[in-house]
């Protein structure tokens, strides 16, 4: 889902995911995410939030769960920075053991 907001005289786009569980479709999700957010949004104005279906650091595991490189979580956090996205929980909590997947410029 995609939102164009229009606050005064700034818009910003809020686009809410839900990313695929089957890690055969993960990548080509993510794919097609980022080509549809360069054509359709302004992407220094746009927030995306929901579930990426994946953890982006280690502090989000919790209970001596090892957090190791994958993939799909390399080709989420390339697309974090092509857009210049931050995962704004863990820039404001930044030890908490937990996870979000709300991102915002």
């Amino acid at each position: 889902m995609i939102s164009k907001l229009k606050i005064f005289k700034e818009t910003f786009f809020i686009v809410n995911i839900y990313a695929p569980t089957d890690y055969r479709e993960q990548n080509e999700f993510t794919k097609n995410l980022s080509e549809f957010l360069v054509r359709k949004t302004d992407t220094p104005r746009l927030i995306i939030a929901g579930d990426s279906n994946c953890t982006l650091s280690k502090a989000d595991k919790s209970g001596g769960v090892v957090w190791k490189s994958t993939n799909y979580r390399d080709t989420v956090s390339n697309l974090m920075n092509k857009l210049n996205l931050i995962d704004i929980y863990r820039k404001l909590h930044p030890n908490t053991k937990s996870f979000t997947t709300n991102l915002k410029l």
